[in-house]
C-alpha cells in the first residue's frame, strides 16, 4: 500500500518535494513522508502499521484508516489536498484543529489535543482559536 500512495505523491507532487520511505519495526511499519520545498506548505507523514495512519497537523490533524479502496482513495485525497495548499490549521492551547479542502469542494476535519484534561471538541467559531495558519501548495499552480 506505500508503495502505492507512494507513487501517487510522487506524480501529484513532481519536483516541489522530497519524498522519503522508511521501515520500522523490522519492516512492520512502513513510512511515507512528503517534505515540500516550499516552507510555508505543510508535509504529510502516512504510517503504514495496524492502520492506515495520516498526519498532516502540527498537533490535530491525524487520521486513521482502515485498507480498504475508500479508505486509500480518501488518503490519496488527503494528500493531493495538502500538496494543493488546500489545508487550514486552527492553533488553541495544547491543540488544533486541521481542515482539508477537497477538490469537489467538500472537507474533512480532524482535531487533536496533546496533554489530559482538554476538551477535545470542534469549536467552529474563529474566535476560539488563537492562531490560524493558511498552507501554501507545494508549487506554483498546484492549488
Amino acid at each position: 500500500m506505500h508503495n502505492e500512495l507512494a507513487s501517487f505523491s510522487r506524480s501529484a507532487a513532481g519536483a516541489d518535494a522530497d519524498i522519503s520511505l522508511e521501515e520500522y519495526n523490522e519492516g512492520r511499519i512502513l513510512g511515507l513522508f512528503l517534505t515540500p520545498h516550499n516552507s510555508r506548505a505543510r508535509g504529510v507523514g502516512v504510517l503504514c502499521e495496524q492502520f492506515l495512519v495520516i498526519e498532516i497537523g502540527v498537533i490535530g490533524g491525524r487520521w486513521e484508516l482502515g485498507y480498504d479502496r475508500e479508505d486509500v482513495l480518501l488518503a490519496k485525497r488527503l494528500i493531493d489536498a495538502v500538496i494543493a495548499g488546500r489545508v487550514v490549521e486552527y492553533f488553541a492551547p495544547r491543540r488544533s484543529r486541521v481542515d482539508v479542502t477537497f477538490l469537489d469542494g467538500t472537507t474533512a476535519s480532524e482535531t487533536g489535543s496533546h496533554g489530559f484534561g482538554l476538551p477535545t471538541f470542534r469549536r467552529r467559531a474563529s474566535k476560539h482559536w488563537d492562531r490560524t495558519v493558511h498552507y501554501e501548495p507545494y508549487g506554483e499552480g498546484l492549488s
